[in-house]
């Protein structure tokens, strides 16, 4: 999972999937990455307006790489999957209205915090 890491609410996520991903499927790479830059590309690194996931060679972004992470984590919060089957610009419209006041909302950070030394084996850098 890639994800914009001076950002409070997406910090917050990752604290929230390192909790929850009971079989340590997810592995955390902040688009600020010499990493990222060279998988996803500086396009889409620069932006920092939509997490990414990367899954079998596909990168998802915005509210599908959302729900493709919930779904990585199995019973219960892959029940979120069933969101799919909303259509994209609906579900990316709530995403984009989320992503916009995000740093107002819940913080920016002045450096990608760093992982304590129990979940650092799960980041990419």
């Amino acid at each position: 999972m890639f994800y914009d890491g001076v950002c409070g609410l997406c910090n917050k996520l990752v604290q929230f999937l390192l909790k929850e991903d009971k079989k340590q499927k997810l592995v955390f790479c902040s688009l600020q990455s010499g990493k990222a830059r060279e998988i996803l590309g500086t396009e889409r690194v620069q932006k920092l307006d939509s997490l990414y996931y990367l899954k079998k060679g596909i990168i998802y972004s915005r509210s599908t790489g959302a729900i493709q992470i919930m779904r990585t984590l199995g019973f219960p919060w892959s029940w979120l999957s069933i969101f799919l089957i909303t259509p994209t610009f609906l579900r990316d419209y709530i995403y984009n209205k989320i992503a916009k006041t995000r740093y107002q909302t819940f913080g920016k950070y002045d450096c990608c915090p760093l992982p304590d030394k129990h979940t650092a084996q799960r980041f990419v850098y």
